[in-house]
């Protein structure tokens, strides 16, 4: 079976990196995408091989493993909306949170993707990006 952003429900307020804070983030290759069933709802589930932590989280964290995470309602949409794929980069980072009227707060993450292959990650040089403005994030 396929996977598609289309077919997973909008998870809760919740990521498996806890506890976030602005500036807190990582970044890794997309090498599995999946969904789970949580509460009779069909939540993404994203695995990455960890290039990068960002602010205060990577403590228990090992750079080049794979680790699943389970984005919010936020993220999600952010990942849907970038068509995010195996093979590609992302950088998620924190940067605020949003009072959505439910009892705990939304945390508000800034995702940047470069596209990839398709492929699972596949360790090969990279050309230098050719100006500033374009280093292939979006």
């Amino acid at each position: 079976m396929t996977f598609s952003w289309d077919d997973v429900a909008e998870p809760g307020d919740w990521i498996s990196f806890k506890p976030f804070q602005n500036g807190d983030g990582f970044a890794g290759t997309v090498t599995k995408l999946g969904s789970k069933n949580y509460d009779g709802k069909d939540k993404a589930v994203v695995t990455i091989r960890l290039a990068e932590t960002l602010g205060n989280i990577g403590a228990d964290l090992t750079v080049g493993e794979e680790y699943a995470f389970t984005p919010g309602a936020n993220l999600t949409r952010k990942l849907a909306d970038k068509a995010v794929a195996v093979g590609d980069e992302i950088r998620v980072e924190m940067t605020g949170l949003e009072d959505t009227g439910q009892p705990s707060m939304m945390k508000v993450f800034d995702l940047k993707v470069r596209k990839g292959d398709g492929a699972p990650e596949q360790p090969e040089p990279q050309p230098a990006a050719t100006a500033a403005t374009d280093d292939g994030w979006s």
